[in-house]
């Protein structure tokens, strides 16, 4: 038995839907601190996370080390763990490299130590943690057991925590992206959409109600549609970036295109086989995720 089945969807569904929004949330950062598209933010969380994984591996409950060198990624390799065309990767190199957020050396790609220090990346890896502290604090409040947060904190648990959170978000973003048979930046569309049509009713506390820790999907008369402009906007994607997205993803039939133009994730594309199989794999990662970032201290009584 998964640790999905055994809390069973009454709260795994709903504390997916609380990973998906942090997802969101994590590139909204990164676009702000970057000041790039979507698509080289995730190339950039990509690189961040592979010039560091190695030193990430082992027992799950070890403490991470606290500084590590990072190891060039090679653009095939990035192409390769993002799910995205090659090419694709290769262009948002480039703009990276333009920008001074990677470097390119003959061993692959490296995000170089002067990203990381300064006050605009404190202010991200600042809001990793408390973004993670919330997220944590709602899913106990569904009732999920949770390890216990380590008593001390370590100097470099605060960027620890950032790189972890790149590497939860590129999975559970990637577990997404193969249920929709797609690429990253249409399963950000599709969850974007999906949190902007919840929006209002999740902000009201009496018709919620129904919804909060159930099995049930959000009827459809009940969410709020959106525009590809407003997806636009949250997603920082040039208009007709998302224009083309959303075209695929009607077609396809993830998402509906209302009679008055309005979008929503229609109901019967959550209760897909594929998207269910795709919640049920990403509980395990949400978990995993926390149990990690406690071993940092995260979580812990200074965590308010």
């Amino acid at each position: 038995m998964n640790s999905a089945d055994a809390d069973g969807p009454r709260i795994y569904r709903p504390g997916v839907r609380m990973a998906a929004s942090y997802f969101l949330d994590a590139l909204d950062r990164m676009v702000r601190f970057s000041g790039q598209d979507l698509g080289p933010c995730l190339v950039f969380m990509g690189t961040v996370w592979a010039n560091v994984s190695w030193a990430a591996e082992g027992d799950d409950d070890a403490p991470l080390p606290a500084e590590v060198d990072r190891r060039p990624v090679s653009i095939y390799r990035l192409a390769d763990n993002l799910s995205m065309p090659y090419e694709t990767v290769r262009r948002h190199v480039a703009r990276l490299d333009a920008a001074g957020f990677v470097r390119r050396d003959p061993l692959g790609v490296v995000a170089p130590d002067a990203v990381f220090t300064t006050a605009q990346a404190a202010d991200v890896m600042t809001g990793s943690w408390d973004a993670t502290v919330r997220l944590r604090r709602g899913l106990e409040a569904l009732g999920v057991a949770l390890p216990t947060p380590a008593a001390t904190v370590p100097p470099q648990a605060l960027p620890w925590v950032g790189r972890l959170s790149a590497a939860f978000v590129l999975g559970g973003v990637d577990f997404i992206t193969q249920a929709i048979e797609s690429d990253p930046v249409s399963c950000l569309i599709y969850l974007a959409v999906n949190r902007e049509n919840l929006a209002s009713l999740l902000a009201d506390a009496e018709r919620v109600q129904p919804y909060i820790g159930a099995d049930a999907i959000v009827p459809d008369e009940l969410r709020q549609p959106t525009s590809v402009y407003r997806i636009a906007r949250v997603l920082g994607l040039p208009y007709e970036t998302a224009r083309r997205h959303v075209v695929k993803l009607v077609e396809t039939g993830w998402l509906e295109r209302l009679p008055d133009g309005g979008l929503i994730t229609p109901g019967r594309s959550l209760a897909h086989p594929a998207m269910q199989e795709a919640a049920m794999q990403a509980w395990p990662l949400v978990r995993r995720f926390l149990g990690r970032t406690a071993t940092l201290g995260l979580g812990g009584a200074g965590d308010v």
